[in-house]
């Protein structure tokens, strides 16, 4: 699977408030902290260029095997946390 923060490409998309530099995290059912991600090129570099990578250094993405079981993953800009899962 591949988890991607895509903030700054939103605009061009008419999409307001986005997330200029996003960091995503990918946590266990648990809560417990499996990954981190600031920007795409930091980690997992070839892994994530061998699926769809990111257009712009500043996004986030993960990738990661995960089985069957609820994921929680949160996006959130350095300067403003926005959280979901």
């Amino acid at each position: 699977m591949i988890i991607r923060g895509l903030g700054p490409s939103l605009t061009t998309n008419g999409v307001a408030g986005v997330l200029a530099d996003p960091i995503l995290e990918l946590h266990s059912a648990s809560g417990a902290l499996l990954t981190t991600n600031d920007n795409w090129r930091n980690t997992q570099q070839a892994e994530i260029q061998a699926t769809l990578p990111p257009d712009n250094d500043a996004k986030s993405a993960i990738v990661q095997t995960l089985r069957p079981a609820p994921t929680p993953q949160s996006c959130e800009a350095k300067s403003m946390p926005l959280a979901w899962d």
